[in-house]
């Protein structure tokens, strides 16, 4: 399992995720570029699960994360 993925675009390899090299290199939202290439990954397996492990989610600007700090789950910004 690669750790890298390939812009369709430009052919850029980026690590873990497109989306900062989306949002930088091509000005393109997230979404938009999904209803262009619906097949693409836009983030790796492994950066999948560890985002899905850590409940991470983005409300407004902020991105949320669950922590476990001595047995106490904790939820930080």
């Amino acid at each position: 399992m690669s750790d890298q993925l390939t812009c369709p675009l430009c052919a850029h390899s980026a690590p873990l995720t497109l989306i900062p090299h989306l949002r930088d290199q091509h000005k393109i939202e997230p979404q938009v570029f999904r209803e262009r290439f619906p097949e693409q990954a836009l983030c790796t397996a492994n950066f999948a699960g560890f985002l899905a492990q850590h409940n991470v989610r983005k409300v407004g600007a902020l991105l949320l994360y669950q922590l476990d700090v001595a047995g106490c789950v904790l939820i930080s910004a």
